[in-house]
């Protein structure tokens, strides 16, 4: 869930970034407090349903390697660590995993939830 995590921050702090060129804020700061006055807090229970829905559908189309590697990362392996475990090289799995991200996002977005 620590990746999962991640990505949603990542996805949050590129909001913020556009808030703030969109409405020339002075600074990040001052769009992440806009952010946060103008947006929910948190998600209603129905759109958590949908996000581990979704989850679940694209972990499930995950490949057997893929779903080793997402494994792994989220038992809190680094790339380094994972490499020598799987055989694949450090490269590699940057590219798998920045493939899982566009999909997940990808999935995330058509569901209304990034």
């Amino acid at each position: 869930m620590a990746y999962v995590r991640t990505i949603c921050k990542n996805a949050a702090r590129d909001n913020i970034r556009k808030i703030s060129q969109h409405l020339g804020a002075a600074s990040e700061e001052t769009a992440a407090e806009i952010l946060e006055n103008t947006a929910e807090k948190r998600p209603t229970p129905e759109q958590q349903v949908l996000f581990f829905e979704t989850l679940a559908g694209v972990l499930g189309k995950l490949d057997d390697t893929d779903r080793a590697l997402l494994r792994l990362m989220l038992e809190g392996y680094n790339l380094r660590e994972i490499d020598k475990r799987t055989g694949l090289t450090y490269s590699a799995l940057a590219t798998r995993i920045h493939r899982f991200r566009g999909v997940l996002r990808k999935h995330l977005k058509r569901k209304g939830l990034f």
